[in-house]
């Protein structure tokens, strides 16, 4: 019988930090942690747009790219600051996050801002440096 370690715990947060550790092993011969798949999704804009802030500090701890593209060019600061979500965007920022950037159709995180009415993450993305 084969028996999976990671199924025995039911904490998605623990979870994600044994699969990170095992990336670990991975990115030490090269493999990038995070980055264009099969699938559309990216870890770290996920989390952020999930407003998963224990997964989103894993990531950024174990060395995901705080400016990794998603669908359509988009990052975890710009689906951050879509949904208001204030913490992430911080962390995000304080991790190197890019406010600059844009998606695929020229819109930045403070665009996103802009248009739902974040009154508080418009201060704070105009004011980060």
């Amino acid at each position: 019988m084969i028996r999976n370690h990671f199924m025995a715990d039911t904490d998605p947060l623990q979870i994600l930090k044994k699969l990170l550790a095992g990336a670990a092993v991975a990115v030490a011969v090269g493999a990038p942690l995070t980055g264009a798949s099969a699938a559309p999704a990216v870890p770290i804009v996920q989390a952020a747009a999930n407003g998963d802030m224990p997964a989103l500090l894993a990531l950024l701890d174990a060395g995901a790219d705080p400016n990794a593209r998603g669908t359509g060019g988009r990052t975890a600061l710009m689906e951050a600051a879509r949904a208001g979500r204030f913490a992430i965007v911080r962390a995000l920022l304080v991790h190197g996050a890019d406010k600059a950037l844009a998606d695929d159709a020229g819109r930045t995180a403070f665009d996103e801002a802009v248009a739902r009415g974040h009154v508080d993450l418009i201060a704070l993305l105009r004011d980060a440096e």
